[in-house]
């Protein structure tokens, strides 16, 4: 399904995906181990019948990215005694989202693979009250194919009690 979005004053041409929201839950088959270094447990292996899906095919976005030099997504990531980018109480990006990208590496939020801009980071404390945090992957040149984001695992989901929910953005192409 093809859409535009805008960008500040650039018209783009990008593509609306099929799944554009992950409900605010329990997630009880991404609860892992608490442990440093423990392996992540990745959204598709856990709940493979809800797979990102963008609703084009594999060519549509190669050519697309032909013809564009940067590429943008957009993630609602809702939370509850989880963090997204930023662990504030220990100052490090360590437990940040890992996601895999369309390139098929394995890709963490503030890494140096792609410019990330977190618009708001209210899960930076793991806060006891619902909040969010809203950021945006932007991948341009050799790193194009980063995005459209496959998969995603978050660094500290290791107990019942955490919630989480995402709003995954359209990719956009300029």
């Amino acid at each position: 399904m093809l859409a535009r979005c805008l960008l500040l004053s650039v018209l783009s041409i990008g593509f609306v995906n099929g799944r554009r929201q992950i409900p605010f839950r329990r997630w009880p088959y991404l609860v892992q181990s608490s442990e440093v270094n423990a392996p992540r447990v990745w959204w598709n292996v856990a709940y493979d019948e809800r797979e990102i899906s963008y609703g084009v095919k594999q060519g549509q976005i190669k050519l697309l990215r032909y013809f564009s030099k940067q590429a943008r997504q957009t993630f609602v990531f809702r939370c509850l005694e989880t963090i997204a980018a930023h662990d504030a109480n220990r100052n490090t990006s360590d437990n940040a989202l890992k996601y895999l990208g369309d390139d098929g590496n394995v890709h963490r939020l503030l890494d140096d693979d792609a410019n990330y801009y977190i618009h708001k980071d209210g899960c930076q404390i793991k806060p006891t009250k619902k909040d969010r945090t809203i950021f945006t992957i932007t991948s341009s040149g050799s790193r194009l194919n980063v995005l459209p984001v496959r998969d995603f695992a978050i660094g500290d989901f290791t107990h019942r009690d955490q919630k989480f929910g995402m709003k995954i953005g359209s990719v956009c192409f300029s």
